[in-house]
């Protein structure tokens, strides 16, 4: 019985390390003129662009007819790895190549 309790108690104790792999936050001040031709693709509900900002980019998503999102491109899962940037959207979903 001792031996399940310091298992357990081992198991806990080392699987609950702070890891130090996090998105760095930043400011981001960015303004877009959107006639202009290189955001074109923002005419069109469900549309996204790249642009340069954030930690690794930055993604515009158009929402709706009035709303855009934004959003960096930093995958979630394990974001200093090189490979750790959103590469395409489908269907509202981020895809990343880690």
């Amino acid at each position: 019985m001792k031996i399940r309790i310091l298992a357990l108690f081992c198991l806990l104790f080392f699987s609950c390390q702070k890891e130090e792999d996090y998105i760095q936050n930043v400011m981001v001040n960015i303004d877009l003129n959107l006639t202009l031709p290189e955001f074109s693709d923002l005419q069109t509900v469900g549309n996204y662009i790249f642009i340069t900002g954030g930690v690794k980019g930055i993604i515009v998503y158009r929402q709706s007819f009035d709303s855009y999102k934004t959003y960096d491109r930093n995958c979630s899962f394990e974001p200093s790895l090189s490979c750790a940037r959103i590469d395409s959207v489908n269907s509202s979903i981020a895809i990343c190549k880690c």
